[in-house]
Formats: C-alpha cells, structure tokens, sequence
C-alpha cells in the first residue's frame, strides 16, 4: 500500500518551484513546463535526494515532464517544439537530455544510470525497465544534421529514435546510434559503438558493435543472480533453470 500511495502523481506548479531545493530552473518561461511528480519524488526534490534542472528555449511551445522517483540528477534542456519526459520508479540516475522538436524520452521502472547523455531531434528514446547504464553512455537518437547523396541530391541519414529493451546494460563509455533497437537482456561492451539492432539476450562489443556470445544476459551481483533477474529470466529466457 506504501508503494502504491508513493507513486501517486500530483502536479507541481510554477508558484511551488521554490519550495524544492531539488528543483532546478535554469531558463526560460516556467508557465511552458507541465511538470507531475510521485509522492515520494517531491520528498526527495526537497531533502535534496535529487535534482531536476530545467531549461526552456522560447522556440519550445510546451514541454511536459511526468517523473516518478529517482536519487541523484535529472538535467532536460528543452530546445523547441513540444517534448515530453516520463521517468518510472527508477534507482539512481544521473542524465542529460536535451530535445529539439517533438521528442519523447521514457524510462522504465528500476533501471538505473551512472552518467548519460542523451540527444534527440524529432525523435524517441525508450528506455525498458531494470536497465543498467555505466558510465560516459551516450543515446544519439538522430544525427542533427543532414547527409547528402551527391548522385541523387537526397538526405540519407533519415534514422531516427532508439528502443532498448527490458533488462539491458550498457558497458562504461557505450554510444548508442540512431535507428538501432536493443534487445531484451542484452549486453553492450564498454567503450562500444552500437550502429545495428541488437538480437536479445545477446553480448556485443566493438566498434562498431559485433555479436561476442549469444544466449547470455547478467545480473546486478557479481557473484550470485539477484532476485529480480531471476524473475525476469524466468519469464523470458526460455532456457533458464534456477
């Protein structure tokens, strides 16, 4: 029941922000933002547990951020057009988005970040539940500027977005390529550049990223499979036996 009241959102207003040390407004028109936030979040921005920066650029119409808890920081830099951000029941989190246009950033329950940046124009980032981020990743959801066959005069560079899957972890240093979606229980080597999908539960490293081992995924402990992954593998991996 505790949980359930914790995760319960409830709107924070322009004429609230400075009752939240956590809460951050660096630029901008505050009346742009639409920002809700758990129970426990707002516990948080005011003990000074987390920390959300904002900046808005005037080209942005709207910007709306849906957060439900995390420690440590969360900086959003609003670029232009309407963007959205919605963070579950997260652990530690420590990111950087900055979007232009109409982007969408969301993040899964329990996964968790050490450091990150993330960029978008025009595009989706989607992050699933119990993911693991080390440090130095970068998710570049699109490229920001044009390449142009010079035979047919066109823009060939047109991916945009990334999808990573429940369960994955990203090894220290990972830059994840626009268009490229990572499967379910997958590994990412650090230092890897990751310019294709990824088959779950697969380990890639590289650069750019090749396939190591297949039928593998990994646990939070070093030594023994936590609880949570157990569960987890239980329902996905079909060859898993505890």
């Amino acid at each position: 029941m505790r949980d359930d009241v914790d995760s319960t959102l409830e709107p924070i207003s322009p004429e609230e922000f400075p009752l939240f040390p956590g809460l951050v407004w660096r630029s901008g028109a505050p009346e742009k933002l639409s920002l809700q936030v758990s129970l426990r979040m707002r516990e948080y921005l005011k003990l000074g547990k987390a920390r959300i920066s904002v900046g808005i650029r005037p080209e942005v119409k709207h910007a709306a951020v849906t957060i439900g808890s995390f420690t440590r920081s969360l900086s959003l830099s609003f670029m232009s057009g309407e963007s959205t951000v919605e963070v579950g029941m997260c652990g530690h989190l420590e990111i950087e988005a900055t979007l232009y246009d109409n982007s969408s950033v969301i993040i899964g329950d329990n996964t968790t970040c050490n450091s990150a940046r993330f960029i978008a124009a025009d595009a989706d980032i989607e992050i699933g539940s119990d993911c693991m981020f080390s440090h130095g990743i970068v998710l570049q959801a699109c490229d920001q500027h044009g390449i142009i066959d010079l035979r047919t005069q066109e823009i060939i560079n047109l991916k945009r977005g990334i999808v990573i899957e429940d369960h994955v972890w990203l090894g220290k240093q990972s830059f994840i390529c626009p268009g490229c979606k990572l499967g379910t229980g997958s590994i990412v080597g650090a230092m890897s550049t990751v310019s294709k999908d990824i088959a779950p539960f697969s380990l890639v490293a590289g650069s750019p990223a090749n396939i190591i081992r297949s039928n593998v995924s990994w646990s939070r402990h070093l030594d023994a499979i936590d609880r949570r992954t157990a569960g987890f593998l239980r329902a996905n991996a079909p060859r898993f036996r505890t």
